[in-house]
């Protein structure tokens, strides 16, 4: 079973472990926003935040996309897409050229995502 949490997959796919958590507060700020950013394309649940509750990471993909789970290939989809724009504000690349490339995947990410959830 692929991880649910949203902050451990964020942080994974950033080569961050689990357990180290200096950067935990500006990559759930990062994560936050991007958040908002796709629920501004329709997607997930309006208002929606992760966080640390008592030690613990909170928010969960099933409950940010409560309404789109039946859909694994559209979850995956959203689930790259907010990696890729965390990593840009996170860590942005060095190079230009992997900057425009990056740039180009979440625009086709982006434009995959509005197409789904304009298409019944």
């Amino acid at each position: 079973m692929t991880e649910d949490n949203i902050i451990k997959t964020i942080k994974a796919s950033l080569g961050l472990a689990e357990d180290y958590p200096p950067f935990d507060a500006q990559v759930i700020m990062e994560i936050n926003t991007v958040l908002s950013i796709v629920n501004q394309l329709g997607i997930g649940v309006n208002g929606y935040e992760v966080g640390i509750d008592n030690g613990a990471y909170t928010g969960t993909w099933s409950e940010f996309l409560a309404d789109e789970i039946a859909d694994n290939i559209f979850m995956n989809e959203v689930k790259t897409y907010v990696a890729k724009r965390v990593q840009i504000l996170f860590d942005p690349p060095t190079s230009g050229i992997l900057m425009d490339a990056m740039n180009r995947n979440i625009e086709e990410l982006e434009w995959r995502i509005v197409c789904h959830k304009e298409t019944p």
